[in-house]
């Protein structure tokens, strides 16, 4: 329950600390309570209730700058990393959407190597592979966000990893700004829905 009274929202200062939460955290992680006191102690405070309160089972939308994307499934009963793509140049911020220089990493190779210059090459036959070689194979968006996550307490500024399915992965890339809903009646912070993938050549 994210019930707040008002009077406990807080005014962020005019100094900000951007918070990025590393791709390899697993996805529907938060913050703890510690490092939330850590941004508040340095200017940047978010106090859970302040934003508008989303109901359990309720979708509610984000937008954001795309960081980095990832790939994860269970293989040999281990949740692997796959293969993520990140920017070689520069971070987005609040600047998407915006070319990059990207570069795709491979973990492991197993079943497929993803790795090379530029955003992972998912057609349909890698896909099938990935889905094939791993138990729930599924991607992970991080975005910083250009509004609040209420449901998660994340504000505006900060960075998170959201699980979204391969299919989805497939048409986002580091760069992208997004708009999508978030579904909150799962167990894990997923993305409901790409309502939007804007990119820097329109």
């Amino acid at each position: 329950m994210f019930v707040s009274p008002a009077s406990l929202c807080v005014l962020r200062s005019t100094v900000k600390l951007k918070m990025t939460v590393p791709p390899s955290m697993p996805a529907g992680s938060r913050p703890s309570a510690t490092r939330r006191g850590v941004l508040a102690a340095l200017g940047t405070v978010a106090v859970a209730g302040c934003s508008e309160l989303v109901p359990r089972d309720a979708s509610y939308q984000i937008v954001g700058g795309v960081e980095s994307t990832l790939i994860r499934g269970l293989r040999d009963g281990t949740n692997r990393k796959v293969a993520e793509t990140t920017p070689t140049d520069s971070s987005v911020v609040d600047a998407a959407p915006t070319d990059l220089e990207l570069r795709t990493v491979a973990y492991d190779t197993a079943v497929v190597d993803l790795a090379g210059d530029g955003e992972m090459g998912l057609d349909s036959a890698t896909v099938e592979r990935i889905e094939d070689g791993y138990d729930d194979p599924y991607g992970v968006v991080v975005l910083t966000l250009y509004n609040d996550d209420p449901s998660n307490e994340i504000p505006k500024g900060n960075s998170y990893g959201y699980r979204v399915t391969l299919g989805q992965l497939k048409q986002v890339t580091p760069g992208n700004r997004v708009s999508a809903t978030v579904a909150t009646d799962r167990e894990v912070v997923a993305i409901d829905e790409l309502v939007a993938v804007d990119s820097a050549g329109g």
